[in-house]
């Protein structure tokens, strides 16, 4: 959302110090000294400075606070609260551990798996969020939650591998896909952009619309972005999909999913959010796949699979722009591989084996299958 610039009023112009003091000692009479360290300067130099911090400072601040427009921080909260909504939280990242050993093993619940430490970064620790015990196969996958609520839980696969508290039975602990949606506490311009979108539906009678769904699935910890497709199954009458994103930008998991569905179809009758007769489906986009091949050089002294690394971070970011778009464009792609710090130049880039755009959905979502270099 692009904020207008703050103008200041016309009667806070010319408020600084010098112009003050200026005005001041022109009010003095005639036959007092007004030379600067004369004593009537010396007693209104003071003075000047401080009006002139009110003025350019303190009133201009005062002014920002009182929009939601301009306010931040704690400020902001205080409209968002008159508005009936609050900033979110961060948000713990979760995801599943498969922890293999003797079958029959117990794992409690709150039992905690990590990250290990390098030395330099601290342990990612993540705790299991219900009880189970390894089965006949010799393994259990577990539901588990990060510890600490913020991006530092999003982890790779294969990572979760220590116990801070080794118990027997257990021979091996591994995630095998990605955790996901740690996200950082709501910054001023979602939550700004919050506030006006309900300041804008003001009035509004609220009966299930989709801007409805969108605000309301917008106000669940850990979302970043929702797209509403009323009457989606054809099938079913008063069907509605919300297709829900994390903070991050990255399609949203269970734990999220879960989540945005129980705030807005609550079991209680009193607390349902949505109308009598929806149907409610909350999911995360549908996996688009992408490939791309492409002649890359290396620039001398880099290494390979690092620059490789860097390049798949800076596309999975760019899919969220995608996504936005409603296509994956050719030229962003090329662009993105050779802005790629270590990329020297490329050729013969493919995406899915065509030079083209690769159009999306409402309820769909890039993913990287297959980068082949050669």
């Amino acid at each position: 959302m692009e904020i207008p610039e703050f103008t200041l009023p016309d009667w806070l112009e010319n408020c600084d110090a010098d112009t003050i003091l200026q005005r001041m000692m022109d009010k003095l009479p005639p036959d007092m000294d007004r030379t600067e360290g004369g004593f009537p300067w010396d007693f209104t130099a003071p003075a000047a400075l401080e009006v002139s911090e009110l003025l350019q400072f303190y009133i201009p601040e005062t002014l920002k606070t009182m929009h939601p427009m301009w306010a931040y921080g704690r400020w902001l909260d205080y409209h968002a609260q008159g508005v009936g909504t609050e900033r979110k939280k961060a948000n713990p990242a979760s995801g599943v551990v498969r922890v293999s050993g003797v079958a029959g093993t117990a794992i409690p619940e709150g039992f905690r798996f990590a990250v290990p430490t390098d030395g330099t970064v601290p342990a990612v620790e993540f705790y299991a969020s219900c009880s189970c015990q390894i089965g006949v196969e010799g393994y259990v996958d577990i539901e588990v939650v990060a510890v600490e609520p913020g991006t530092r839980g999003n982890v790779a696969a294969g990572t979760v591998a220590v116990m801070p508290e080794p118990v027997s039975g257990i021979k091996s602990i591994s995630n095998p896909e990605r955790i996901t949606g740690g996200t950082a506490e709501e910054n001023d311009e979602s939550l700004r952009k919050r506030i006006q979108e309900i300041n804008s539906s003001a009035g509004m009678s609220f009966v299930g619309c989709v801007a409805d769904y969108r605000r309301w699935a917008m106000e669940v910890p850990g979302v970043g972005d929702v797209f509403v497709i009323p009457q989606w199954d054809p099938d079913t009458p008063n069907s509605v999909k919300v297709v829900c994103m994390d903070y991050n930008g990255e399609p949203a998991n269970a734990h999220i999913l879960q989540a945005v569905y129980d705030h807005i179809y609550s079991d209680n009758d009193n607390d349902r959010l949505c109308p009598i007769g929806a149907i409610l489906t909350v999911a995360p986009p549908s996996p688009v796949d992408i490939s791309i091949s492409a002649r890359v050089r290396i620039e001398v002294g880099e290494v390979r699979e690092t620059v490789y690394g860097r390049f798949l971070e800076n596309l999975r970011r760019y899919y969220n722009t995608a996504k936005n778009e409603k296509v994956v464009k050719y030229s962003m792609v090329g662009a993105i591989l050779v802005n790629t710090p270590g990329v020297y130049d490329y050729m013969d880039l493919a995406i899915n084996d065509a030079e083209g755009n690769i159009p999306l959905g409402d309820d769909e979502y890039p993913v990287t299958r297959l980068v082949e270099w050669r």
